[in-house]
């Protein structure tokens, strides 16, 4: 019993590093800019620095210039587990900054990308969680602990997981124009190299205690762990513009390899946690997929689609006990219309369908990986002709899902704002 305790709680607290925010696979993460969360399809973008890391080939369709974009996200989340009628639930909202920039000139453009690729946010479960609970009556049903301890109290589980991105990269446009399928376009490439630095943190503890043993000392039992990985993976783009109304975004993104190294700072597990300081394992963030294209319907209106596809059967994950029935290949399909009021206001909306490729039996309880519906609307105002103001809200409506008698639910909604600046 002690054993099977100690491998659980291991397993629980490494997947409760992960901290999904609202668009992507199981991993992955590709909410990057007030643009996209205004429209939620970048995929063939062609207008705006963010472009570098939806469609960064795409950049070589854009005016000469170094453009500067820095958007900023609030994103307020709710995630809640229900069990027997009791609630236990967090609320952190996350701060989800980027900085992308761009300087093209004719046929060569270089670029680089700051932006949060996975991760990204922060739970707190005051009052314990699925996980504590299961743990809890464990441990309280285990020989060597009862008698005394029979019950369980003071739960919390707290965790955090960031991945840093840091994209360097290049675009060129193809002289002449070329032919596909007997039709001339305009095509540009793209090649780039992006470095990921990924931390994460759990804190979990709950308290035993005895119920007819009054002079019996409480048990605080707690573990409290680090863990660091970093690695590169590459990115390729191909940008066809049909010398008309059509324009098509394609990238392909490497998968990361990302071997986790722990720091353990405290365990007061009975018999151990089984979590040692120098452990190491791989959790890679898989690669990624995207196409898109953009039809200009008239002069005044845009209409975008785009898929996004995570190839998350080809990332290696074993800390994990998956098989290939446990995790599918999970996508993001979205679509916008963007109309131009006049030559300083934009509007926007877009909607997103996204599915995660998790078995149910496998998700996380802190952060329920949850399939999902997702609306984003927004505005773009140009100050100057050189300056642009981006705005958007995004609500975000999940599919709730019930589980061997646990209910998981999440709540998320996003504003979003950025500035870009263009310097000739």
């Amino acid at each position: 019993m002690r054993n099977t305790f100690s491998l659980l709680f291991l397993i629980s607290l490494i997947l409760s590093t992960v901290s999904p925010l609202i668009a992507g696979g199981i991993d992955n993460k590709t909410n990057f800019s007030a643009e996209y969360i205004r429209t939620l399809s970048r995929n063939a973008a062609t207008d705006s620095a963010d472009a570098v890391v939806y469609n960064p080939a795409g950049v070589m369709e854009m005016q000469n210039g170094t453009y500067i974009n820095f958007p900023i996200q609030y994103i307020f989340k709710t995630y809640s587990n229900t069990v027997a009628g009791n609630v236990y639930a967090t609320e952190n909202p996350s701060i989800v900054p980027s900085l992308l920039l761009l300087h093209k000139r004719d046929q060569l453009a270089g670029y680089f990308a700051a932006t949060v690729v996975g991760g990204g946010g922060k739970v707190d479960y005051k009052y314990g969680s699925t996980t504590t609970i299961g743990y809890g009556t464990l441990l309280t049903s285990n020989p060597a602990l009862n008698p005394p301890y029979d019950i369980y109290k003071n739960q919390h589980v707290e965790a955090e997981s960031v991945y840093k991105g840091y994209l360097f990269g290049g675009a060129y446009k193809l002289n002449p124009m070329v032919s596909i399928l007997g039709i001339k376009c305009r095509a540009s490439i793209s090649l780039g190299i992006r470095y990921v630095d990924a931390a994460q943190s759990a804190k979990a503890s709950l308290t035993l205690d005895s119920s007819f043993v009054p002079a019996a000392p409480d048990m605080l039992v707690t573990l409290d762990y680090e863990k660091e990985a970093d690695g590169l993976g590459g990115i390729i783009g191909l940008n066809l513009d049909l010398e008309g109304p059509l324009n098509i975004g394609i990238r392909y993104e490497t998968g990361t390899n990302l071997n986790f190294k722990t720091t353990v700072n405290k365990d007061t597990v009975p018999g151990g946690s089984g979590l040692s300081t120098g452990d190491e394992g791989r959790r890679d963030l898989p690669g990624i997929l995207g196409i898109g294209a953009a039809y200009t319907a008239s002069p005044n209106l845009r209409l975008d689609a785009s898929l996004t596809y995570y190839f998350n059967t080809r990332a290696d994950w074993e800390w994990e006990d998956r098989t290939d029935d446990d995790t599918t290949n999970g996508y993001d399909v979205g679509f916008s219309a963007e109309y131009t009021f006049n030559e300083k206001l934009k509007g926007s909306a877009g909607y997103m369908y996204t599915s995660t490729g998790i078995d149910p039996d496998h998700i996380l309880a802190e952060a329920p990986e949850l399939d999902a519906h997702s609306i984003g609307y927004g505005i773009l105002y140009k100050i100057k002709p050189n300056v642009d103001l981006n705005f958007g809200v995004l609500k975000v409506f999940y599919s709730d899902l019930k589980e061997a008698g646990v209910k998981y639910e999440k709540e998320v909604a996003t504003f979003a704002a950025g500035i870009q600046y263009k310097f000739d």
